[in-house]
């Protein structure tokens, strides 16, 4: 048995749910399920460009599968959860499309004392938190991205699959991943993680050595859009791909101006015919 010290990551559960009778009756299933939505509030704050609607409020996507595959429960529970959430207040969900998952609003009234951290010893009922929590998820978001100093294996492997997680995000992969383009977004997804967490100077481009804060930098551009572009590309090109991680990584790369050039052409295009 080793007596070095191991830090684990946590996630922040808001004492009320424990504490106020109001919320007895629902299921731990679910008090669990609402640390994670949390969880993943912050990293939705951290991305506010993409995860807030038009009203200004931010939401963030929770799909039942991926409920069922972290907290190792059948879709009936999982579902059972967002629903005793639902009726009790805590969050709200709303379907902009039938293919696509919902968009969670998260109540300000328990996300707020969930942030408070601890309550004040010499007042139980103040809400004026005097002590403050780090803010584990957006320090792991950022840690993830930029990690070079890693020299545990533990913690490589752990940061790698950090780093996976949040580009998964990013990329809003919940939404995109469909039975045709999941392989595909999973190639993807596993060599923009490589790129994060690379530690040579470069990245190989094509054929030149670029440098790799250069790439990261690119690549902290991409979303949902850029992913199906790419994806929808090769999908088509019948040309026989010879070196898919290369080219993949170029793709990536070059994907933000290859669709702003194309979305320039097309409104030449448009000019052109209607004279305008």
């Amino acid at each position: 048995m080793t007596d070095k010290h191991v830090e684990y990551p946590f996630i922040k559960f808001p004492r009320v749910l424990i504490e106020d009778e109001k919320y007895a009756d629902i299921s731990i299933e679910a008090k669990i399920l609402y640390a994670l939505l949390l969880d993943r509030l912050c990293l939705s704050e951290i991305n506010a460009d993409r995860f807030t609607d038009k009203n200004g409020e931010i939401y963030v996507i929770y799909t039942v599968e991926e409920v069922e595959k972290k907290m190792g429960i059948g879709e009936r529970r999982a579902t059972k959860s967002f629903k005793e959430l639902e009726d009790c207040g805590l969050i709200k969900r709303t379907r902009k499309y039938r293919h696509l998952p919902s968009l969670i609003y998260i109540s300000d009234k328990v996300s707020e004392s969930a942030k408070c951290g601890f309550p004040n010893p010499q007042n139980e009922d103040s809400r004026a938190c005097k002590m403050k929590v780090p803010e584990p998820a957006k320090r792991r978001y950022i840690n993830t991205y930029n990690n070079k100093t890693e020299n545990n294996n533990t913690d490589t492997i752990f940061s790698f699959h950090m780093t996976e997680d949040n580009i998964r995000d990013q990329i809003e992969y919940d939404c995109i991943a469909g039975d045709k383009t999941r392989t595909l977004i999973d190639q993807t997804v596993m060599i923009m993680t490589e790129v994060f967490n690379g530690s040579s100077p470069t990245v190989r481009i094509g054929k030149e050595d670029m440098p790799r804060e250069t790439v990261i930098a690119r690549f902290r551009q991409l979303n949902s859009e850029h992913i199906l572009y790419i994806v929808s590309g090769i999908r088509s090109d019948k040309s026989g791909i010879r070196n898919i991680k290369q080219y993949l990584l170029t793709l990536l790369y070059n994907v933000p101006a290859t669709m702003d050039a194309e979305t320039e052409a097309n409104f030449a295009r448009y000019r052109n015919i209607t004279g305008l």
